[in-house]
């Protein structure tokens, strides 16, 4: 094989990695603009297609597995149109891991407060008080 057959096939490559990093990003971000984007909210999109669609097919937009799957679809026309089928599971899967691996992060962190930072008064006996009579 000569050097420009060599070079050719490792740009296809590299090309081929690109796309596929760019694919997963451009899903992850179009799903999360379904599901939790303010400008569904801003234009009025999101509540206009609650009050229009029925239940079943509006919980497409609060789900990382579902949208990723429309989302991975679309996403993959541009990028890979012989397979934008398979883009559509991708996408499904590629959401909802990156939907898990967030949650787990937020969950993992945590903080502690020093004592010093809290007022003098005993704001913790307050809370307790109010907390067993709202229990009652």
């Amino acid at each position: 094989m000569d050097q420009e057959a060599i070079n050719v096939v490792v740009h296809y490559d590299y090309m081929l990695i690109v796309k596929f990093v760019l694919f997963s990003l451009a899903t992850i971000g179009l799903t999360n603009v379904l599901v939790h984007g303010k400008i569904m909210d801003v234009i009025g999109l999101r509540g206009w297609l609650k009050r229009t669609l029925p239940s079943d097919y509006y919980s497409v937009f609060e789900c990382y597995e579902c949208s990723g799957f429309w989302a991975g679809m679309f996403v993959g026309l541009f990028f890979f149109p012989y397979w934008f089928i398979f883009c559509g599971f991708a996408g499904s899967v590629l959401s909802a891991t990156y939907n898990d691996l967030m949650m787990k992060l937020q969950g993992s962190i945590s903080f502690e407060i020093p004592e010093e930072d809290f007022p003098e008064e005993d704001v913790n006996e307050e809370r307790t008080e109010e907390t067993q009579d709202s229990l009652l």
